[in-house]
């Protein structure tokens, strides 16, 4: 609307005019000024009793707030805002009243201006009512930006524009929740929002939301809601701008701008420009990091105390080179230049940094700055350094080592042979040179080590330890232990391998002198324990071969439980002496022919501790002291010596107790025959 700039009372208000009209202050809603029309509408005695009233104290209850939320509308629309409201003047009576209000200006604020008609009469209410909503339909459906009314929770109207960009008609819209229109995330929001202005309890304002169109569709919507009326009623209006593309240009821009600033603000690299003289013009704030300079003090200094005087003069001729290239319209205009550079840093050290450069150009695509990363590099500088020294150190290592060192082709075929080939073999390092190993070695292993070769290089795995047989130039045979790593290209693909022989000759001899050895001790403790039986079964002729017997069963048993070898030959071990400790016990005892008394069946019950006394200093491989003492000892702590039960005796124990029991059971004994070993394995 078109604003009023006087604030002349009497040409803003004539009192001789016929219609009513305030002035409202939109802070308090007081009426600041009225004229003569006014004052007889509402039944004061002078415009003047008018000033300092609140209107809506003379408003119906339910056009209460929509009175408020309208003059705040007045303060933000360019073009009168038509309504009827319901009113009590002073007297009590009740008339209605259409309400046009604007914008002005007063006393140097703005100010809303109330023109009022009374239309108490049905004719002049529904003729008033009709023709303002017709012009403010014809308002709204040629404006360009969105506009809906919400009346009852429901959209009464709905123009061309908002409908458009919903993709759905005027009539589709019509008679729908608003809400069907909003993003889910954001129903409860607006809805509550909704719920406030018709309440009056929020002025109005421009909100951001998020909606969808008929496809599901996000779209941005910067929407301003405002009291209204429709067919007489209140209702809410919405005036709604899309703002899709601009909110995702906005994101994209952010996004854009958030992903350069974190680069260059925690980049290790150093970020910097220049223009066309090589003076800095801009530096992240990682210079402070490479060169211990704030970016305000490296910008504080000459080009010429950023480097060294060779390294300026390098890039002052690399850019002159690239001065020249630019005069060729053929030559790449977003090519990059890669120069190493040494810096001087705060400290008075110096630092070498690797420049790549790139071109800034002006909208003409001329050449108008530099665009420069620099990454430290003096750790790759000080590591290219040492390598040269380590391979002079490697080669020397290799030269003298004991040990051949070695590498071959993808092939298999040898492409460097240390010296050492010579004491090893008896051959000069070229005579090895595009043969392969199998070509050396005992052919009796040839194929065996091949096959074990290839499938490690297939998978292009390390191997190690592999021992394999030479035949020395002279004839003799000689034991090679060969361990090698892949050499592998930087596509992946296998070069070769990298690997060392080593001369076990002499160590294998002994390792079989020592396994002599072992089988021999093996064989004299085996025989010890044999020996020992013999004597226990001596003293006990009635339970000769017992042992043996519970050994052989026991064992069986171990074999089935899936135990290993070793274990096994642990259990053999303890069932050849489990009786050992019997040889403390008097003949007489064990030879008798009869029941034991309880004193003799006491003694025999030590037998199982004597035997662990005799055994707990010999260092066998297995626990068979443990197990002898524990072979009478029963699951459910019934046994003896030490009444233990379940997982607290050794496995090798219980398998040892079960062997014994079904052997007794099965053998005869002079007090009684033997019960069979059905009898045995239901007692099990």
């Amino acid at each position: 609307m078109d604003r009023q700039s006087t604030p002349d009372p009497d040409r803003l208000l004539p009192h001789n005019h016929v219609d009513g009209a305030v002035v409202l202050d939109p802070a308090t809603g007081r009426i600041l000024l009225a004229n003569e029309a006014a004052a007889r509408m509402f039944g004061f005695g002078s415009p003047r009793a008018m000033v300092g009233v609140n209107p809506v104290d003379h408003v119906a209850r339910e056009h209460q707030a929509f009175l408020a939320r309208l003059v705040a509308g007045a303060l933000h629309e360019d073009r009168p805002i038509p309504a009827v409201i319901r009113m009590t003047a002073r007297d009590g009576r009740e008339i209605y009243v259409s309400v046009t209000s604007a914008l002005v200006d007063f006393e140097g604020r703005k100010a809303a201006l109330a023109t009022l008609v009374e239309i108490t009469s049905e004719a002049a209410k529904d003729g008033a009512l009709r023709a303002a909503e017709e012009s403010r339909i014809q308002l709204m459906d040629a404006a360009d930006e969105g506009i809906v009314i919400v009346q009852d929770g429901r959209l009464v109207y709905a123009n061309p524009s908002v409908a458009a960009v919903a993709g759905v008609s005027r009539q589709q819209m019509v008679g729908r929740s608003p809400m069907d229109f909003v993003d889910p995330d954001e129903k409860q929001s607006i809805g509550e929002l909704l719920d406030r202005i018709l309440a009056g309890r929020t002025p109005s304002e421009v909100i951001t939301m998020k909606w969808t169109d008929a496809t599901g569709r996000p779209l941005w919507a910067e929407v301003r809601e405002i009291p209204s009326a429709w067919r007489g009623k209140p209702a809410i209006m919405a005036l709604i701008r899309n703002v899709t593309r601009k909110r995702l240009a906005e994101k994209t821009l952010r996004e854009s701008e958030e992903k350069y600033r974190l680069l260059t603000e925690n980049t290790n690299d150093m970020i910097f420009m220049t223009d066309l003289d090589l003076r800095t013009t801009y530096v992240g704030p990682s210079v402070q990091t490479v060169l211990g300079f704030t970016p305000r003090e490296h910008l504080e200094r000459d080009v010429t105390q950023h480097v060294t005087p060779e390294s300026l003069a390098r890039a002052r001729s690399a850019f002159r080179e690239q001065l020249v290239l630019e005069q060729d319209p053929g030559t790449d205009p977003q090519r990059t230049l890669t120069i190493e550079m040494e810096y001087y840093r705060q400290d008075g050290s110096t630092v070498w940094l690797e420049n790549r450069v790139s071109a800034i150009r002006d909208s003409g695509g001329k050449l108008a700055a530099l665009h420069c990363v620099a990454r430290d590099v003096s750790e790759r500088r000080r590591a290219e350094e040492a390598l040269k020294a380590s391979e002079e150190r490697f080669r020397g290592l290799v030269e003298t080592t004991s040990d051949l060192v070695w590498e071959t082709d993808r092939a298999g075929r040898y492409s460097y042979v240390s010296p050492r080939i010579r004491d090893m073999l008896g051959y000069q390092p070229d005579e090895l040179l595009g043969h392969t190993p199998y070509e050396f070695m005992d052919q009796g292993e040839v194929r065996q080590v091949r096959q074990d070769v290839r499938t490690l290089v297939a998978s292009c795995l390390p191997f190690s330890l592999l021992e394999n047989t030479w035949i020395h130039k002279d004839g003799h045979r000689v034991v090679l232990e060969s361990s090698a790593v892949p050499i592998i290209e930087a596509d992946g693909s296998l070069l070769g391998y990298r690997g060392i022989n080593r001369d076990i000759t002499e160590r294998k001899r002994v390792e079989q002198e020592l396994q002599s050895s072992l089988k021999r001790l093996e064989k004299t403790m085996q025989s010890t324990i044999e020996a020992f039986t013999t004597t226990i079964e001596t003293r006990d002729p009635y339970t000769a071969g017992h042992q043996m017997r519970v050994t052989d069963l026991a064992c069986a048993i171990a074999r089935v439980m899936g135990l290993p070898p070793a274990r096994v030959q642990g259990v053999q071990v303890a069932g050849l002496l489990h009786d050992i400790g019997k040889i403390a016990i008097p003949t007489e005892i064990l030879s008798k022919p009869g029941r034991l008394s309880n004193l003799e069946y006491v003694m025999i019950k030590t037998h199982s501790r004597v035997g662990f006394d005799i055994l707990q200093k010999i260092e066998f491989h297995w626990p068979v002291a443990r197990t002898i003492l524990q072979h009478h000892e029963r699951w459910n702590g019934s046994g003896y010596p030490g009444g233990i039960g379940r997982e607290d005796i050794l496995l090798e124990a219980r398998i040892l107790a079960v062997a014994d029991v079904v052997e007794a059971m099965s053998s005869h004994r002079p007090y009684r025959p033997s019960m069979g070993p059905e009898r045995a394995l239901q007692e099990i």
